[in-house]
């Protein structure tokens, strides 16, 4: 990233009020070139290296070329053009007092000349918020969850941040991951602490340093288990050390920012403009041009349907500054978007379409180019199995595609050599509960509702209020209607929302799954809401087998998808079920750990006999169904044949479904009579731990 800087020197302030107020002539009334007096800054013993282009970046222009044609005067040190015009100033030995020399522009057509001064700060040490004597109020906090915990700050000059600080207590204990964002919540860096004290300031340096520019907000963080280090109302005033602030929180929409949460997440809330004593170590001077280009975009996918294409990605990173994506169409450009999906739409029905897809970064730097074709549909009415609405029949048809792990047989798989001993943790004797029927149960609908809408279902508006960055963006295609689980509930729910989107031009007629937790609608439900509020939410295309990336939740807390493991009416009346069955056990039970296709964990007990999410049960092949009402023996066939995935702490051996007035709670109970002694883990892959 190439940067302009203008640097305010340490000392120097009265000149720097002087250059920021002296008028400016208009370009049409110069005759000749003006220099422009330029600020700025290095270290003690570190040599200064300018371009011409830096110098003569805020000169007045005549429209002709202009360049440096000489330097001296130097206060302070030494400097020297060279051939290349490349300006180096070296300060003197040992010395922090302010310093400055003279340049000399030049029209290159008139040859006349101008001259002005470049003023430099020298800071003795790289620069803190808070001087080291710095305490907080509150050393120790009485808080005991895990929380993520920041600071806003920006600099007045372009520069380096070598690392973070921050303050703790003693009882602030184990390691502390350290991390460094841009103002939107864009990861720039990360480190963890090592060698701490019991208490005080701990220092972490990142492996490299991180360039920041002049005038732009950051946010610093350190993660913490808990008994963090705070002042209450402290950003009621701005905090600032030379060049370096913090802004009081009613100058930056509130400081002292956290997120609780069990892993590093970008903090975004605020309480009472409290300090809770993250700093930045940072060192003035003149960042290095980016010439890094972003990582190329992957899984890049284009997919048809009436009209359009949708394409998908999975995100680039770059290492100092965000990303931007070109698309074009047929080689020409079609936008340019900082999200990872677009819908090409309004287009010519069976007609094929080539699309290239770049990251570019601040700097325009660009990454390779990944392409991909795709080919409308014709315009014949296609005849559709799924139908439409709350609770439809899919008519046989199963989302995701016939390899995915949802609907893999392992009726013959391995067991587990771990299996007696987690099913044992669980209680042997605990009898499965359905946790779906019909009519209400404590003022709700007893299961976890869905919906399915057609392709061209409006898409609205959605916020995520606790997990944004875990979060598939929106907008999503939500109808005013969706059904809430736990809409009108007496005691606390989910408040799931499950929309599944069909696409009958699709061998699956299916498109995407758009799932959220904690969902509240923004209107007058059910018939007109504007916009949806939910704590998070997750998007899946129902005819890839692509995963979450790894430790990202999704509505469920296992990070997998909900809707295909429900028991559905239409499937057990058609008297088969062909895919896993979702299950949950209650949080005492369950490991923080996950194995596929699970990718996130909501556990603290680390022992090997808990049960990780994502973990398969299977109903053994020699327990006896026969004597079951119909339905549910169709329910313990799947059993046997898909087995169950577990997503979610909630109620222990508690399967989950869909509600429907046409379920018979009392043949519902008969499953009962198995127990989870009837039942063994399928051998696991991989388990990955935090």
């Amino acid at each position: 990233m190439t940067m302009k800087i203008y640097l305010v020197p340490l000392g120097a302030l009265a000149v720097a009020a002087a250059i920021a107020a002296a008028p400016s002539p208009s370009l049409s009334a110069a005759k000749v070139p003006i220099a422009v007096d330029d600020l700025q800054s290095t270290t003690i013993n570190t040599t200064l290296t300018l371009t011409p282009g830096q110098l003569i970046a805020n000169d007045t222009r005549t429209g002709h070329l202009l360049r440096v044609v000489s330097v001296g005067h130097a206060v302070n040190g030494t400097v020297s053009l060279a051939t290349s015009g490349r300006i180096t100033f070296t300060p003197a030995q040992d010395s922090v007092a302010d310093a400055r020399f003279d340049y000399t522009i030049e029209d290159a057509s008139t040859s006349a000349q101008s001259t002005a001064t470049v003023y430099i700060a020298i800071a003795q040490t790289p620069l803190t918020i808070w001087q080291s004597s710095a305490t907080p109020s509150v050393i120790t906090d009485p808080d005991t969850s895990s929380v993520e915990l920041g600071v806003k700050f920006y600099s007045d000059v372009a520069g380096q941040v070598l690392g973070l600080r921050f303050y703790k207590g003693p009882q602030n204990t184990g390691s502390h991951p350290v991390s460094l964002w841009t103002s939107t919540g864009t990861k720039l860096a990360t480190a963890t602490s090592a060698d701490e004290t019991a208490s005080g300031w701990q220092e972490v340096r990142f492996t490299q340093p991180v360039a920041i520019s002049s005038g732009k907000t950051y946010v610093a963080s350190y993660h913490s288990a808990g008994h963090y280090s705070t002042t209450p109302s402290y950003f009621a005033n701005w905090a600032s050390n030379g060049a370096l602030h913090a802004p009081a929180s009613s100058a930056t929409g509130g400081n002292g920012v956290y997120r609780y949460g069990s892993n590093v997440q970008f903090p975004n809330a605020t309480w009472q403009a409290s300090n809770y004593w993250v700093d930045v170590v940072f060192q003035a001077g003149t960042p290095t041009a980016d010439t890094t280009p972003p990582t190329t975009p992957s899984n890049f996918t284009a997919t048809p349907a009436a009209n359009r294409v949708d394409l998908a990605w999975s995100a680039s990173t770059d290492d100092t500054s965000s990303v931007l994506y070109k698309l074009t169409r047929n080689g020409a450009a079609l936008t340019t978007t900082s999200a990872t999906t677009y819908s090409d739409s309004g287009l010519a029905a069976a007609t094929t379409y080539s699309y290239g897809l770049t990251a570019y970064d601040d700097a325009g730097n660009a990454s390779a180019t990944v392409t991909k074709s795709a080919t409308t549909p014709s315009s014949a009415p296609v005849t559709c199995a799924v139908n439409l609405g709350a609770g439809a029949s899919l008519g046989g048809k199963l989302p995701f595609p016939a390899d995915n792990p949802w609907n893999q047989d392992i009726s013959t798989a391995a067991v587990d050599p771990n299996s007696s001993t987690i099913l044992n943790t669980t209680n042997f004797s605990t009898r499965l509960h359905a946790d779906f029927g019909s009519g209400t149960y404590g003022g709700t609908k007893i299961g976890v509702p869905y919906i399915v809408v057609p392709e061209n279902q409006p898409l609205v508006p959605i916020d995520f209020t606790a997990w944004p960055l875990e979060s598939d963006a929106g907008p999503y295609p939500f109808p005013p209607n969706a059904p809430i689980e736990g809409l009108g509930a007496t005691s606390y729910m989910d408040r799931h929302v499950l929309v599944i989107q069909r696409d009958c031009a699709k061998p699956t007629q299916f498109g995407k799954l758009f799932e959220t937790f904690g969902t509240y609608p923004v209107g007058n439900y059910p018939t007109s809401v504007s916009s949806w509020r939910a704590s998070n939410g997750a998007v899946f295309d129902l005819n890839s087998n692509a995963l979450r990336p790894a430790g990202w939740t999704s509505a469920d807390a296992a990070g997998l998808p909900i809707f295909p493991g429900l028991v559905r009416y239409d499937e057990v009346a058609a008297g088969e079920i062909r895919h896993a069955l979702r299950f949950t056990l209650a949080p005492g039970y369950t490991r923080k750990a996950y194995i596929a296709p699970a990718r996130h964990w909501a556990s603290s007990n680390t022992g090997s006999q808990y049960a990780p999410f994502g973990m398969r049960v299977r109903l053994k092949a020699g327990v006896d169904i026969s004597y079951l009402p119909h339905d549910v023996q169709v329910i313990a066939r799947a059993m046997k044949k898909y087995g169950m995935l577990l997503a979610d702490n909630g109620g222990n051996w508690f399967v989950s479904g869909a509600p429907d007035e046409r379920w018979d709670n009392d043949e519902l109970a008969w499953l009962g009579q198995l127990a989870a002694s009837n039942f063994e883990v399928v051998k696991m892959g991989t388990i990955v731990t935090p």
